[in-house]
């Protein structure tokens, strides 16, 4: 047995003699090198999803060579120069061992050389939603999420105006339908966006529902006033015989389905009244039917 230390074409020569016979043969042994695997990328890091192209530089290949790359989300290629996307933040090792013949090979490991960044969720909350111009300034506050510290904020409140502290607060000089958007970025450079709209009106706008099922489904489980709060609010429940069941003075008090004595409320029709004055000291007055459904 021999070990050859260089790849190359090696002649190789038998002489064999036997008493007074003797003969000769030659034979070409090809030593193959072994490939020398090595590959960058086009991206290193980036926010989801990111897509990544793989450059082969590796030596002493032969024409033919196969190719096995091992991407490190589970996913695997064979060409030489591959793409690949990853839809999942983390930190991705990848691999390739390119082969000459069977037992001409070679592999190569970059660990963790990938990094995939989550993208923050965006979310906000104004207070109030709904208002007249009476009291024309809104607070916002960032409810986004993220798991990086946060790098900027912009919010856009529809009307011209914006800023970039996390929690604004912002004075309407004008009643109106105003969308409010907001982009918030992270130290990796991620980002998202979202959009809500909050309502200043001249008038009083109410959102009454006109039924709601009280069985702690977690669903509209509630009869309760959206809108812009009123002065001398005044909510009065009434039954098909004229018989007030509830009532409240505070526009946050909701109906759970339970009358003023505690009684459960049985399904049917009610009568509601609503009565109190706006920021003109102008009269308001509602007045219509809700249903209990159990």
């Amino acid at each position: 047995m021999h070990a050859y230390s260089s790849p190359a074409t090696y002649t190789v020569y038998l002489h064999v003699q036997q008493y007074i016979c003797e003969d000769d043969t030659t034979m070409n042994v090809l030593v193959s090198p072994l490939p020398s695997p090595d590959f960058d990328v086009d991206l290193y890091e980036g926010c989801l999803p990111i897509e990544v192209q793989f450059n082969d530089l590796s030596q002493d290949v032969f024409p033919g060579a196969v190719y096995e790359w091992n991407l490190g989300d589970g996913t695997t290629s064979s060409v030489q120069n591959p793409s690949h996307q990853y839809n999942t933040a983390g930190l991705y090792s990848v691999s390739l061992k390119v082969s000459n013949t069977v037992r001409c090979f070679g592999s190569v490991v970059k660990p963790n050389l990938i990094q995939v960044n989550p993208n923050p969720d965006a979310e906000f909350e104004a207070d109030p939603w709904i208002t007249t111009m009476d009291s024309p300034d809104i607070d916002f506050s960032n409810l986004s999420s993220a798991d990086s510290a946060w790098y900027d904020f912009l919010w856009d409140f529809g009307d011209g105006e914006t800023s970039s502290e996390e929690n604004p607060s912002h004075t309407y000089a004008q009643a109106g339908d105003y969308y409010i958007s907001l982009r918030v970025e992270t130290i990796n450079g991620c980002w998202d966006t979202t959009m809500a709209m909050v309502v200043l009106t001249e008038e009083v706008r109410l959102y009454i529902p006109t039924a709601f099922s009280p069985n702690g489904d977690g669903t509209n489980d509630y009869f309760e006033i959206k809108g812009t709060p009123i002065t001398d609010f005044h909510l009065y429940i009434y039954d098909r015989c004229g018989d007030k069941i509830w009532s409240t003075h505070n526009f946050e008090n909701r109906l759970d389905g339970t009358g003023r004595n505690g009684n459960i409320v049985p399904p049917g029709s009610y009568m509601y009244k609503i009565t109190g004055t706006d920021y003109r000291r102008h009269p308001v007055y509602y007045q219509g039917t809700v249903t209990v459904v159990r």
